[in-house]
This record gives C-alpha cells, structure tokens and sequence, in this order.
C-alpha cells in the first residue's frame, strides 16, 4: 500500500505541469494570510500612502518617517527610507517615535524602488483591502515558486528529486512570514526576479545567447531594485560557476563579469543617493564595517542555516542570555560540522548537491547583516530544499546507498532520517500553525501601543514612563490619525520596561528615572535566567542604538520639547539615571502621563506623577 501511494506521489513530482500545481499549491496554503490585517511597517505605508481623514494631515508634521508619498516619485525613493540622514533622525526623535536614546548617527535606509511601487499601487487601486494587499503579495509568492520549480528541474533534472526539493519548498514553514506582512514583500519581489534570474543564466551557459546573458543581468537588476536580500542571486550565480558548470576555470570565472558589474553599479548608484545602515545594533554596513560584519557572520550564520536545514526557529537563539547564546551556537557549530563531514562524499559525486549546497552557504553571507530570524531564510531555503532533496532523495529511493563501513553508514542514516522524519514533519506543522503564530504576532505588536487615549490627540503629549518594544509605538499615530481622531503633539518613551524603576520629581518640570538595578536599557540578568522574552526584546531594542556606543554622565540630549540629562552610567556606558526635563509642568493637562504593566488584557494604565521632591517605584520584568 505505501509503495503504491509513494509510486504516485513519484508521479505527480514528475508531472509535467508541477509548477503550474505547485504555483497553485502556494497559494492555497497562503489563504489563511488574507484574514490578516496591516503590521507594523504597514501601518507606517498605510499612513503615507492613504487618504487619511482631514483630522490626521497633522501627520505630515511627525518628521520624515511619516511624511507623505502619496506621490510616485516619492514612494519610490522614500518609502523604505525609514531612518533617513541625521536631521531624518532628529525630526522623528523630536517628535519621539523613536526613543531619546536613539544614536544621532543612526541610519536605516533602504533603496527599493521595484517593492514600493507596487505597495503605492496597492493604494492606487484597494487602499482600504487588506485582503487584496495580502493576496498581491501571495501571487509574486506563486511566481517565484513556479519558476523555482522549473530551476530545480534544469539543475537536477526532470525526476522526481527536482520535483520534491520543489514541494519541500512550498511546504516549508518559515515562508509564511515574509509573504504575510506586507512590507516584507520586498524580499519575495526579490526572489522572484533572483530564481529568474539564475534560470537564465543556466539557459546562457548551456548554449544559449546575448539575449539569455542580458535578460539574466537585468533580473538580477530588478531582484536588487526590490530588495537588498537580492544580493543573494549574485551568492548562486558564483555557486553555479564554482560548483556546478563544467570546463576551463578561466571559462567559468569569466561568466561572472557582466552580474558583478551590475552589482557593483547597484551598490555605487545605491550609496551616491545615500541609502545606508548604520550605527544600530541590528543593521550592519559591511562595507563600513567589515570585522564586525565577519563577526556576525560567523555568529548569525550558522544559526540560520540550522533553523532552515533542521526546521527550527532562528529567532529562538536570541530567547537566550548571552552565556547560553555561547553554548547554544557551539552545538549548532558541532552539529553543523557533523553534517558537512555526512555530506562531503555526496558534494563531490553530485555537481547540482555541490551548487545548492554552496548557493545555501553564500546566500547565508548577506542575510547576516541583519538579526538572525526566519523571515531572511527565503533566498537560503532555495537552495537547502534543492540540498536536501538531493541528499536524502536517492537513499531513500535504492539509487544511492552510503558506502563504508556499518559504522561510518550510521551517521548518514541519521542525518537522512533527520532531515526526513523531523524536519519534514516539524515543517508542515509549521506551517498549519504559521497563521495562528503570525496572529499572536499581531496582537502582542497591538498591544504594545493599545494605549486608551482620549478622542481628540491635538495639542497632547504621551509620555510613557516605561514601553518594552518602543519601535512599535510607531503604530499609534498610525492608528489614531486614520481613524480620525488627529495625533499627538508628541510621544515620549523615558526608558524599556525591564529594570524596577525609581521615579523621583526632582522639581515641577523635571523627573528623574533611575534603574534599580541594572540599567535603564538594559536588565541586570540573573545567572539562573538563561532563557527568556526580554532577552529578545532587548536585542530588538539595539535598533536604535548599537550597545558598543554608550553614553557619558552629564551628556544632554534634546528631544523636541524634552531634554535628557544623563545622571550616572554603569561599567557599559549605559544610563542608569537619567533626568528629564519638560517645557511645561508635569501636571499640565496636555501631558498624558502612562506606565507599562505585565497584564495583556490592559498592558497601559495611567501614571501618577508624584509630587515635588517625592518617588514611586515600578516594578520590572517579573519571574
């Protein structure tokens, strides 16, 4: 009975039209991702690009983050431009949607013409559908899984190897994030354009013309304009040469002149419109900083090349104090290791496991830039279904047997049982859940700015005390000038919410607020504590600020109508007191005074600012 039922699953996989059928199958399992609304970025998009109520105009004045693109020109140039240059930086932070911490220097800005343009048309023909946003999104998810399957049969061929690494593919769980949110579409955008690309050039080197050279560089152009994660099509271009075309080395080494000129023509045109990333502790320039980026390489890539090969949560590694982080990358490296020793004899007799193989491991290489996370495996994937499709394909199938001795035949069984028992199964229960775990997603990111404000915002400060996610309070403009209640004059976020706080009013304008223990950024981490949320949420938080630029005591910081003063560092140069001074009293009634509270049915509850010369205490992260 299993025989005849994997007899005709071998002959689906062999189907000539599978990548019509798989095309479709993606699209059916991305469903569920239509009942979602806008996240995060897409509420910022959603802001810019809509016809906001006459209430919410104010929210031009927000600074350069929500400055208005309704305009082409401007989408296509300032939609992913998010921390622009210093004075971007300055605006935004006088207006507080991001933190006083906030290095001056700080720059996230991303050149994605190709991906804005079809979010602006998204507000062009369904600016108030989020269902059809998501369903655009879904389709380039179709596109790519199509021509990613006619690539994985030029490569391996036409069997039903190539038509599994295919379905694993379209099967695996970590896809579901990225063509979900809506501003991640860039790197799906990418990846369409980045396996057109590659198939064209294998079209090329195997006898074809100018016109496959040529349309193979201007895909790999397009694949670039959408995101920066298209470097990777640059990644398997050089993995084809090395690994997989045949003949003279000179020969192959050359069919790589005309995609590096059009990345280094990308990266020139990129800069000279100053479009950069630094000075955050997640974005890495790795032209301005080539150790450090080594460094994250090493750190960041081996976690995402186990979480995409053996189907687990990359993300998870920054669950763990930096102690166990240590111990956790070790036996991932172990394991790793273990696993190219498995494969080494299989690379040598397989020139297309030898290419999706060195694909994977190059792809990996620009994605660490950034924190490692599940929702950057997409590019990475590609090649690690091809691997391990090839790998475990004609073990299991009679075609390929380990060779050696009993002993040296186990490892390989296991990694192949693995691969198929575990990372296979693991997936698909991935996936069915993926929905639910990306609405969880939703809600947690809603409540980190679900602040019960009053009706009319204009001419009011939010001053929150403490907020454990800061980044996403960027949702509460947003939220509050399309619903056409107006914003807030400004939003204030005097520190995370981790650390037990001391709130002292040391006069009628000015507070104080020192951590009691630990920093006011950072959380003085218990030994026994080796796993926990706010060990993530922290890492998250470096995006304002990268950990290695501290502060100095008596350093000031202007922020719109607040300064901070710092008061005292510990030994990192991180602020543990800090005093900050309003340019009205504490108790006007324009100052909305809130404090973060580990209950998730009511997270904000109001703050009562104590009088003059006295304190209260918060208490911090809870056990």
């Amino acid at each position: 009975m299993m025989h005849g039922f994997f007899g005709r699953v071998r002959v689906l996989l062999e189907h000539r039209r599978l990548p019509v059928f798989l095309a479709l199958l993606a699209i059916f399992v991305m469903l569920p991702a239509l009942g979602h609304g806008w996240l995060l970025d897409d509420m910022m998009f959603r802001a810019r690009l809509a016809e906001l109520p006459a209430t919410g105009s104010e929210i031009e004045n927000t600074g350069g983050l929500f400055r208005g693109a309704r305009d082409l020109p401007d989408a296509i140039f300032g939609l992913y431009a998010f921390f622009a240059d210093e004075e971007g930086v300055k605006q935004i932070k006088d207006y507080g949607i991001i933190p006083w911490w906030t290095d001056p220097n700080c720059q996230i800005s991303f050149w994605r013409p190709v991906t804005s343009f079809t979010i602006w048309l998204d507000y062009q023909l369904f600016p108030d559908s989020a269902p059809l946003q998501h369903l655009h999104s879904i389709l380039w998810y179709a596109g790519a899984v199509f021509v990613l399957t006619v690539l994985y049969r030029r490569i391996g061929g036409a069997g039903w190897i190539a038509g599994l690494a295919a379905l694993l593919y379209v099967l695996e769980a970590c896809n579901y994030m990225p063509v979900a949110f809506i501003a991640n579409r860039n790197a799906v955008i990418a990846l369409l354009f980045g396996v057109s690309a590659l198939l064209m050039h294998d079209k090329w080197r195997r006898g074809g013309g100018l016109p496959e050279a040529v349309l193979s560089c201007l895909l790999l152009g397009l694949s670039l304009l959408s995101a920066e994660a298209g470097i990777a099509t640059a990644g398997y271009l050089g993995a084809y040469a090395l690994g997989y075309e045949q003949g003279k080395w000179s020969r192959r080494m050359s069919s790589l002149i005309p995609a590096a000129a059009v990345v280094i023509a990308w990266r020139i045109v990129h800069g000279a419109l100053g479009y950069a990333t630094h000075a955050s502790g997640v974005y890495i320039d790795p032209g301005a900083e080539p150790l450090h980026f080594a460094a994250a390489v090493f750190e960041r890539g081996p976690i995402m090349l186990f979480a995409q090969l053996f189907g687990s949560a990359a993300d998870a590694y920054y669950f763990f104090s930096d102690s166990a982080r240590v111990k956790v990358l070790a036996v991932i490296l172990v394991i790793l290791a273990m696993f190219l020793a498995v494969l080494a004899g299989v690379l040598r007799r397989d020139r297309a496991a030898r290419f999706w193989f060195l694909g994977m491991v190059f792809a990996v290489v620009p994605v660490c830039a950034t924190m490692a996370s599940n929702r950057n495996l997409l590019f990475i994937g590609v090649g690690a279904m091809g691997l391990i499709a090839q790998f475990t394909g004609p073990m299991l199938s009679g075609q390929r047997r380990p060779q050696g001795r009993r002993l040296l035949r186990m490892p390989v069984w296991t990694f192949c049982g693995v691969l198929v028992f575990v990372h296979v199964p693991c997936s698909i229960a991935g996936r069915i859940a993926a929905p639910f775990i990306y609405s969880r997603f939703a809600e947690i990111s809603e409540m980190s700015f679900d602040i019960d404000l009053p009706d009319k915002m204009r001419g009011h400060d939010v001053v929150t005390v403490n907020s454990p996610m800061p980044l996403f309070l960027i949702g509460l403009p947003a939220k509050t000038a399309l619903e056409g209640r107006g914003i807030p004059r400004s939003l204030r976020v005097l520190a995370p919410a981790f650390s037990p706080l001391k709130v002292t009013r040391i006069a009628d304008k000015v507070l104080e607020v020192r951590a009691m223990s630990g920093s006011l950024l950072f959380w003085e981490r218990p030994k026994e504590i080796w796993l926990h949320l706010i060990f993530f949420a922290e890492e998250f938080n470096t995006i304002f600020r990268d950990p290695r630029h501290g502060f100095e005591a008596g350093e000031t910081i202007e922020a719109g109508r607040m300064v901070a003063t710092i008061k005292a560092v510990d030994g990192q140069g991180q602020p543990v007191a800090v005093e900050f001074r309003f340019d009205v009293s504490l108790d006007d009634p324009s100052m909305l005074w809130y404090r973060w509270q580990y209950d998730w049915k009511e997270p904000y509850v109001r703050f009562e600012v104590p009088a003059v010369g006295e304190s209260v205490e918060i208490a911090g992260v809870p056990f």
